[in-house]
């Protein structure tokens, strides 16, 4: 039923600007978060953490594919933010994972400080110009993240460590590959 109703909302985003000439990717929003809901939960067991990730992940990416086409960053942070928040609400406390709930605050603080990052790396990519300021409070939440992490499992602490700065280096080469390519334009 969900999924039906998402495909009737995507049919209204796609035919209101064929017959009135204007955007309507305000539909866009209701058939996103009822379509990535809906087909998600037939595939699989129904469970609110499988929700709040397809949906979450289902808006965030919406946000962003807005933000970027219309150059947007009012869309860009929230879509950022919207996609982290909800895997790392979905993966510390879902698929019964063991572990205390600091360890799960943790996990799930360092999820939504690369959300913040996100910010960073999209607005290189889609203004040629780096806004920094999103690294602020993405920093803050990855060394809390990383304390509480570390205070719940000390046992744990270098795997995570090991695990999210390989992460991070990752998205660091691929800001300096972007880097390099601007620098080559300009040239």
């Amino acid at each position: 039923m969900c999924a039906g109703v998402g495909l009737g909302f995507f049919g209204i985003s796609l035919s209101i600007p064929k017959t009135t000439r204007q955007e309507s990717w305000w539909a866009l929003f209701p058939a996103v978060i009822l379509l990535s809901s809906g087909i998600g939960l037939m595939i699989q067991p129904t469970s609110w953490w499988r929700f709040t990730l397809l949906s979450s992940v289902g808006l965030g990416t919406l946000f962003i594919l807005l933000g970027m086409k219309k150059k947007w960053l009012g869309f860009i942070i929230p879509g950022s933010l919207l996609s982290f928040a909800g895997i790392g609400v979905s993966v510390p406390w879902g698929w019964n994972n063991p572990g205390n709930a600091l360890t799960k605050t943790g996990t799930m603080l360092v999820c939504f400080a690369f959300g913040w990052l996100l910010v960073t790396l999209l607005s290189r990519l889609v203004w040629r110009k780096t806004i920094w300021w999103p690294l602020i409070p993405g920093g803050v939440l990855a060394v809390v993240g990383w304390a509480l992490f570390i205070s719940g499992d000390p046992s744990r602490a270098l795997e995570f460590i090991g695990n999210t700065s390989s992460v991070t280096l990752i998205i660091l080469g691929i800001y300096l590959l972007l880097l390099r390519r601007s620098i080559q334009k300009k040239q």
